[in-house]
């Protein structure tokens, strides 16, 4: 596994990192982006088809490959007020290889794609690890640079991407227990972008003298995380919200921000970073009303047929 983490800088000094925090579906405990929102990820546009089959339409959505393998690998963002930026990948498949005349594909294809071995990511292969730090942050990295490594990190690798914005990162926590450095600990990857005239060497001394020998390895366990994640969530009173990839990657999107949560209805998912009891009171209230009004606006507009139909609002 890979994380990759973008950081932008400022006019009056290199970006700072300061403040633990904990990112429960990784397993991880480092320092973000300092004086920064937490952002998450969009979620992945939606391309409408219509197919005709025995004289019937049909509609179905279908999504850009790249943009869903980039959401499967995305974990947390921040940014500040200066436009800095602080994403957290997690890499742990390469893009898959997608054949089809078309450029979008179903999710159950790209799960399939994505469950290929040619999309398996080797933690051991230099040349695979570059290959994801290419996907993922969009540039083509050179030889990698091996950097000394505190009591928190088997090992770090610095990337030269021939951009004065940005800077990249592999690295690998140190197992706490003696059973797990028996196999082989997880690749974390680290995108330092900077955001304006800030000295890309003093943005790499900053990233390095400050995120890099306070990342450790959390105690807890991803279904600890998950458990979290619930405990941030406000359960409808009605149904209960079936599962979708759409679903999940809404959820996924705020697992490591610890300021956000959720709410979920049937045909929504609502995410927050408001703390108040009467932000909170207006998302409730959204809860009971969304179904209403969608199914008002169902009986006027009928709704595509084969659409997944699930909608996400942002309230900040």
């Amino acid at each position: 596994m890979v994380y990759l983490l973008v950081v932008a800088g400022t006019a009056a000094g290199a970006p700072s990192f300061h403040g633990d925090q904990n990112l429960p579906s990784l397993g991880l405990r480092l320092r973000p982006l300092g004086a920064a929102a937490a952002q998450p990820l969009p979620q992945v546009k939606t391309f409408t088809y219509t197919f005709t089959r025995d004289g019937r339409e049909e509609q179905h959505d279908l999504h850009d490959p790249h943009e869903l393998w980039y959401a499967s690998q995305h974990a947390a963002q921040w940014r500040d007020a200066q436009g800095n930026i602080l994403v957290i990948g997690h890499a742990t498949r390469l893009p898959p290889s997608i054949d089809g005349a078309l450029p979008h594909v179903t999710h159950k294809a790209f799960e399939a794609a994505m469950a290929a071995p040619d999309a398996r990511l080797d933690p051991d292969t230099p040349e695979q690890l570059s290959r994801w730090v290419a996907a993922f942050g969009g540039f083509v990295p050179g030889a990698a640079e091996t950097l000394r490594t505190g009591r928190n990190l088997d090992e770090a690798r610095f990337y030269p991407v021939g951009q004065r914005d940005t800077l990249a990162y592999l690295f690998r926590v140190r197992p706490r227990s003696p059973t797990a450095r028996a196999t082989a600990s997880p690749w974390f990857c680290a995108l330092l972008r900077i955001g304006d005239n800030t000295a890309p060497e003093a943005a790499r001394q900053a990233f390095e003298a400050q995120f890099l020998p306070a990342v450790t390895v959390l105690s807890s366990t991803p279904q600890s995380g998950e458990r979290e994640l619930r405990s941030r969530t406000l359960t409808p009173r009605g149904p209960v919200a079936a599962s979708s990839p759409a679903r999940e990657a809404a959820r996924k999107s705020i697992a490591n921000l610890k300021d956000w949560w959720l709410a979920e209805t049937p045909e929504y998912v609502i995410l927050s970073d408001i703390r108040s009891s009467t932000g909170r009171a207006l998302v409730r209230e959204l809860q009971e009303t969304l179904p209403v009004l969608r199914a008002a606006y169902a009986q006027l507009v009928p709704p595509d047929r084969g659409s997944e139909a699930l909608g996400i609002v942002r309230i900040f």
